[in-house]
C-alpha cells in the first residue's frame, strides 16, 4: 500500500511517501517559507523523486489539529482535493498524536505540548504499549500552570510548548520527568503516515467531504465576533 502523508499544522512543513510502513521519501522544512507556496511543490518532489505519482497513492493522511488555524485548513483542503479527485480514503490524524509518535520510550506518560499562545498550550496525555499509542483523557487547551498542576506522575514533555515552558516544567513537574530535545518536537509526516496506516487497517478512515479541523478553541475572528455580538 502506498501512502501520502502531510502536515502543515505548525511552523514546519512535512510530506512523506510510505510503502506499507516503510518510508520511501520525505521532505521536512523548518524555514520561514509560507506553507501555501511550499506545500504542493513538496508533494510533487516527494512523488517524482521516488519514481511515483498521484495515481499510485492508496491512502492520504493529514493532521487535523490542533495547531495553526490557517495551516490546519490548508492541509485538510489539500488532502480533500487529492482524495476526491482519486476516490482514495483519508486518515485524519491528531496533531498531538503525531507529535507523541516521535517518542518510542515506554514506561512514562508522554505529554505532547503545542504552543497555543496566550500563555496556553494544546496538550494531551499518551501512553505507549508495545508500540501502540493509548490516549489518556481528552485533548485540551490549558494554561501552562493548569497543565503542570494536572501532571501527577513522571512524564516526557515534547513539543514547542514544552520548550517554551521548560523552566516551569523543570521546577514543578514530578521528579523523573523529562523534556524531550528540540529535534523530537517537530511533527514528521512519516509518523503521520504510520499512524494513518494503522487507522486505515482498523477501519478508521473518514469521508473526505466531512473531515473537519480540530481546533480545541475558537479562532481570533470567532472570538471577536462573539465579543461584538
Amino acid at each position: 500500500m502506498i501512502t501520502l502523508a502531510l502536515d502543515v499544522a505548525t511552523k514546519t512543513l512535512s510530506v512523506a511517501l510510505l510503502e506499507d510502513e516503510a518510508l520511501r521519501n520525505e521532505v521536512f522544512q523548518n524555514t520561514n517559507l509560507h506553507h501555501s507556496t511550499a506545500l504542493l511543490p513538496a508533494v510533487e518532489y516527494v512523488l517524482k523523486s521516488a519514481g511515483s505519482d498521484m495515481d499510485a497513492v492508496d491512502l492520504f493522511c493529514c493532521t487535523t489539529g490542533p495547531g495553526s488555524f490557517t495551516g490546519v485548513r490548508m492541509g485538510l483542503a489539500t488532502v480533500k482535493g487529492f482524495a476526491l479527485a482519486s476516490g482514495r480514503p483519508v486518515a485524519a490524524v491528531s496533531t498531538l498524536d503525531a507529535l507523541a509518535g516521535n517518542i518510542e520510550t515506554e514506561g512514562l506518560d508522554i505529554c505532547p505540548m503545542l504552543d497555543a499562545r496566550k500563555n496556553q498550550v494544546y496538550m494531551s496525555l499518551i501512553r505507549n504499549h508495545s508500540g501502540a499509542q493509548e490516549r489518556v483523557g481528552e485533548e485540551r487547551v490549558l494554561s501552562a500552570e493548569e497543565l503542570v498542576a494536572a501532571i501527577t506522575t513522571p512524564t516526557i514533555f515534547v513539543g514547542d510548548g514544552a520548550l517554551k515552558f521548560a523552566s516551569l516544567l523543570t521546577s514543578r513537574a514530578p521528579q523523573g520527568s523529562i523534556i524531550a530535545p528540540e529535534h523530537l518536537g517537530h511533527i514528521r509526516a512519516e509518523v503521520v503516515g504510520r499512524l494513518g496506516i494503522r487507522m486505515f487497517r482498523g477501519g478508521k478512515v473518514v469521508d473526505p467531504v466531512s473531515v473537519a479541523p480540530r481546533y480545541l478553541r475558537a479562532s481570533e475572528a470567532e472570538m471577536g465576533r462573539a465579543r461584538a455580538g
